[in-house]
């Protein structure tokens, strides 16, 4: 009998969930600055018609912080008030569901790019625990922090937690292949464990004499001039493990690539996961590659 409640219960989390997911559509006029590279400005136009999709969907949640200031000056002590405020929408895209149509004109003689995209997406629940993380390129300490990447560039990533829990990540490229960057391919457990309050860099091997860190580097092939990567962080009070992947062989550069499998199945075992572990957080980072 616990057994048959268990599963009903179990197909009732899996039901709520399917129902949630909706398809939404939205468009967004971006007007591309000087400074900025086409292939960046349709990445930029793309994410901001997605936000603007889920925004109108899921609604928004400001939050607000407050605080008061005293200081002397000729006139005296004064107080100031500052304010600092985050939008934040309150779903995540989860696919497309077609390609986004993106169209170029000029208005008053500048370049904008119109996008319009449809895709399935959710509400999200957010949680308590606020992790802290940081993209680092070509150094592991805080002036190396950059999302912005060369061709070659090495990848690593600092995480923080205040409390103990399990992390994997993964990095989806252009070709929607989810690459699992973490838990390395030598170790034997299914998610990485990080302690509380303790501050890691990942990726980097300097100093391991386990053989089980892998370093990468991010590459621009197939002659692209700029393509743009999806790093998937997924965190965890309670311990998970990985989805199966596979062998991935060797880049066209001929480095190692690192386990993979089609990102509609990771995502699919994403959803899966969320569905039963209310602790589970994913968070999203764009990393840009610039070809040579």
């Amino acid at each position: 009998m616990k057994r048959l409640l268990c599963a009903i219960m179990l197909l009732v989390s899996l039901q709520l969930q399917a129902q949630d997911e909706r398809t939404i559509s939205g468009s967004y006029r971006y007007y591309v600055p000087a400074n900025e590279s086409l292939e960046a400005a349709r990445h930029t136009a793309i994410q901001r018609a997605r936000l603007t999709a889920l925004a109108r969907e899921f609604g928004e949640t400001l939050s607000q912080t407050q605080a008061i200031t005293t200081k002397e000056d000729v006139n005296g002590y004064t107080d100031a008030l500052y304010t600092s405020g985050e939008n934040s929408v309150n779903g995540e895209w989860l696919q497309d569901t077609s390609e986004p149509i993106m169209e170029q004109g000029f208005e008053n003689g500048q370049l904008y790019i119109q996008v319009f995209v449809s895709g399935k997406a959710r509400s999200v629940q957010r949680s308590s625990v606020e992790i802290h993380y940081q993209v680092l390129r070509n150094g592991t300490s805080r002036q190396f922090v950059s999302t912005d990447f060369n061709s070659g560039d090495q990848l690593y990533l600092q995480f923080q937690s205040p409390v103990s829990g399990f992390v994997a990540i993964y990095l989806i490229d252009e070709t929607k292949t989810a690459y699992c960057l973490l838990p390395y391919r030598n170790q034997k457990n299914g998610s990485q464990k990080v302690e509380a309050n303790r501050q890691y860099i990942f990726f980097n091997a300097n100093g391991d004499v386990t053989n089980t860190i892998d370093e990468y580097e991010l590459n621009c092939d197939d002659g692209n001039t700029m393509v743009f990567n999806e790093l998937y962080i997924i965190f965890s009070e309670n311990d998970f493990a990985k989805t199966v992947d596979y062998e991935a062989g060797k880049s066209q550069s001929g480095l190692e690539l690192p386990r993979s499998l089609p990102f509609n199945d990771f995502l699919s075992w994403l959803n899966k996961k969320r569905s039963t572990d209310n602790k589970m957080q994913v968070v999203k980072e764009t990393v840009s590659v610039k070809g040579e």
